[in-house]
């Protein structure tokens, strides 16, 4: 069972809508792991971008290393850098929660994203649907109809993101 995740445009490399697929109940060791060696170029590329030695970089997100620790800060500034948000999702996970985007760019038009918030809804109907059909609700339906949920609400906030493009700005002081 995966995670889907509607990466912010400025991620998106001119693709409409990306996702990366996150193991549910990834650890966050395997994430930010994941989130260092899979990233175009590695962990060198990577540490390159942070202003960190490639060397320690590597060994904080090696899985079997017990001395070197990824501070929060650092996992942030991954996360900024890679466009990776897998340790975000890991660390929602690990405590019951999800992620979902706030940043929407207001691009397209108001009905594209109506349409688009639309079919997500009929997405989330489907998996409610077969998740009730047999009277029994198993762990990976009801991660699939929350998937779905957060989809929905993602979205929303595409909706949204026009609709608050279109106000007026405000004046400069």
């Amino acid at each position: 069972m995966y995670q889907s995740v509607v990466s912010p445009p400025s991620r998106r490399n001119g693709e409409r809508r990306s996702r990366i697929a996150i193991p549910l109940g990834m650890d966050v060791l395997d994430a930010a792991y994941h989130t260092a060696h899979e990233y175009p170029g590695g962990v060198p590329a990577v540490a390159q971008r942070m202003a960190v030695s490639a060397n320690t970089l590597q060994h904080k997100v090696s899985l079997n290393n017990d001395t070197h620790h990824l501070s929060l800060r650092e996992a942030v500034a991954m996360q900024e850098v890679t466009g990776d948000t897998r340790i975000l999702h890991a660390m929602a996970g690990s405590l019951g929660y999800a992620c979902v985007s706030l940043h929407v760019d207001g691009e397209g038009s108001t009905l594209e994203q109506v349409m688009q918030m639309a079919q997500e809804f009929g997405e989330v109907l489907g998996s409610v649907n077969g998740a009730v059909a047999d009277g029994r609700v198993t762990p990976n339906e009801m991660l699939e109809c929350e998937r779905q949920a957060a989809e929905l609400i993602a979205a929303l906030n595409g909706v949204l993101g026009v609709v608050r493009s279109m106000m007026p700005k405000a004046p400069a002081v």
